[in-house]
């Protein structure tokens, strides 16, 4: 019963929750709405929310609202489907799930997947990058089983942590654009859990 009512509560809003502000945590019920700030808002009906589980039923796109230019932390579980098909550029996405962070367009941003960071033409550790840079690379990751992750953003760091592994891109980083999860048709997220951090 209580994990039906948060998930209607991500879908629907709650407009009873708290007032968010830096330092405080929001779990699923917030992750939609907190007093007027809409996280997530209706983006959850093109996908299939079963119990305390999203699954792209397609190649969808959930944009994390109001995170822009501030700090955040995101933590969850992710199954990882594998490649996607249905997209122009499956390589953003290799195994079924994408982080883009600040992103500013499909050419400006940095992204977070299972296997690598990358920098899109943006600034990191000191420098502005004209093309685009693999920071960090994991591996191939592990499909078909539930991986917790963490994804940290702040404008001196971004750090992805997924399963045991960690990596770092180095800032100073733009922190212009929006945040986004990019979901492959067949992967999964469940207990996403969105934190504002303090500057």
């Amino acid at each position: 019963m209580k994990t039906q009512f948060i998930l209607l509560a991500l879908v629907m809003g709650c407009a009873m929750c708290p007032q968010p502000g830096f330092g405080a945590s929001y779990g699923p019920t917030s992750l939609t709405s907190d007093a007027g700030r809409r996280f997530v808002g209706d983006q959850l009906k093109a996908f299939d929310v079963n119990n305390d589980v999203i699954g792209g039923t397609s190649e969808g796109w959930i944009t994390l609202q109001n995170t822009e230019k501030l700090p955040f932390r995101l933590t969850g579980d992710v199954w990882l489907a594998g490649p996607p098909q249905k997209i122009p550029f499956p390589s953003d996405m290799p195994d079924g799930v994408g982080f883009f962070i600040r992103q500013q367009d499909g050419m400006h941003r940095y992204s977070v997947t299972p296997d690598r960071l990358l920098v899109k033409r943006l600034r990191y550790d000191g420098i502005l990058a004209k093309t685009i840079v693999t920071v960090h690379s994991f591996g191939t990751p592990r499909h078909r089983t539930w991986i917790p992750f963490t994804l940290e953003a702040r404008e001196e760091k971004i750090v992805f942590r997924t399963g045991e592994k960690v990596g770092t891109i180095k800032g100073p980083l733009d922190m212009e654009g929006s945040n986004m999860i990019a979901l492959g048709k067949g992967s999964k997220l469940r207990n996403l859990r969105l934190e504002l951090l303090s500057k």
